[in-house]
């Protein structure tokens, strides 16, 4: 009793700290857990303006990092057979720990982060580990605010590779350049500018016009210039080539429908991407049939990007499945329609029925192996669209599923 006394009466007032410090080896060495439990206790729950010295942490760092580090030992240590009581004294141990900021615990116990790691994954005690959850929820806290922040500031400052990939689609196509277009269309799906950064930020009509423009005419000589070569592999590099170009086409779309008249935002996305479907599909009606397998990738790339479009696309993708006579058209759609299946919503069920019943019917009709091949591929990808949500479809959809198995 007469050792808690003198512990008490030291921790009571912060200016003593020092001495608490030379009495750290007492601590370990002389008392037992029922006396350092009492010690702890009291002075982080009977005493909150101290809350173990906590409080003035920023004033008096020297004494708070050693005391840190005594409740650090205190929390963590295990070398002793006392039971349930030692377990008490290092559960209060942790619940002091928490009033502490945890910029004054990295800054006091020596590698933190990998010390309290492995700290986590050993400790077995239920009672120590109800009181390490408020601990490790603090330090959490911390890590991910002061993460944001420093994003936040990175973002800021622009590194040079940043800077090199804002002035690189300038460089290898200037304005006014068809030319460049046609040589290098794979790369111009990618990088393509057609006008300086401020002229869409500033949003003037005309400008937004004129760009849109650009797009438009840009979509006809990329889809000209780059040949497929029948080959799936490089058809579904230039798919994803194609959402890059249709995100940014998106972009100026949805700048021009804001300039003209302000509205929602859902309506203005609906809008614009409608706006482009049917610039793709009257082009694609005119254009050559080597053509048509570019204006099927772009539909299917436009619908990853905005799904609003996925039902009327999957129409038009559908009227060219069945093309048997035009093998550029129907074997590019076939690619396309797998990837909009993959992105109807789950109450969807008419559409899913039908682009899998349009894909088993040519399946069975086509004699021609490449097309084969890639409904298959559909059919792979498409084969638990209709089980995954069957309350939301309708039965007779479902008689017709099972039927069709």
């Amino acid at each position: 009793m007469f050792a808690e006394k003198i512990l008490i009466g030291v921790w009571t007032s912060f200016c003593l700290w020092r001495l608490a410090l030379k009495m750290k080896i007492l601590l370990f060495s002389l008392l037992d857990s029922r006396v350092l439990h009492i010690f702890v206790k009291r002075m982080s729950l009977s005493m909150p303006s101290f809350e173990m010295g906590a409080m003035d942490a920023e004033a008096y760092p020297e004494p708070a990092s050693e005391i840190l580090k005594i409740l650090w030992v205190v929390g963590t240590s295990r070398n002793h057979g006392q039971g349930s009581l030692w377990a008490k004294a290092r559960a209060t141990a942790f619940i002091a720990l928490t009033h502490y900021e945890v910029v004054h615990i990295f800054r006091s116990i020596p590698d933190f982060r990998d010390v309290n790691l492995e700290f986590l994954f050993s400790e077995t005690d239920p009672e120590v580990l109800r009181a390490v959850e408020g601990f490790e929820s603090r330090i959490i806290n911390h890590e991910y605010m002061n993460r944001r922040r420093y994003v936040n500031e990175q973002r800021v400052s622009k590194s040079n590779v940043e800077k090199l990939l804002d002035v690189f689609p300038q460089v290898v196509f200037p304005t006014g350049s068809k030319s460049r277009v046609r040589e290098l269309p794979g790369a111009a799906l990618f990088c393509l500018s057609f006008a300086p950064l401020d002229m869409i930020n500033r949003g003037m009509l005309k400008d937004l016009e004129e760009v849109n423009a650009k797009f438009e005419n840009a979509l006809l000589e990329i889809a000209s210039s780059l040949q497929l070569s029948r080959n799936i592999l490089v058809a579904l590099i230039t798919l994803q080539s194609w959402k890059s170009f249709m995100q940014r086409w998106m972009k100026v779309q949805l700048m021009l429908l804001d300039a003209k008249a302000h509205s929602t935002v859902l309506d203005r996305t609906s809008k614009a991407a409608n706006n482009i479907l049917k610039i793709v599909r009257r082009i694609s009606d005119e254009c050559i049939p080597s053509s048509a397998e570019n204006f099927a990738l772009a539909i299917g790339a436009l619908c990853s990007s905005v799904h609003t479009v996925k039902s009327s696309a999957s129409k038009f993708l559908l009227d060219w499945l069945f093309q048997y006579e035009n093998e550029c058209r129907q074997w590019s759609a076939a690619i396309s329609l797998g990837l909009v299946s993959s992105c109807l919503h789950v109450t969807d069920c008419k559409q899913k029925y039908e682009n899998i019943k349009a894909l088993l019917e040519v399946l069975s009709i086509s004699k021609n192996t490449l097309v084969k091949e890639l409904v298959e591929l559909d059919c792979f990808s498409c084969q638990d669209l209709l089980t995954r949500v069957d309350s939301e479809c309708n039965p007779q959809l479902e008689k017709e599923h099972k039927r069709q198995k």
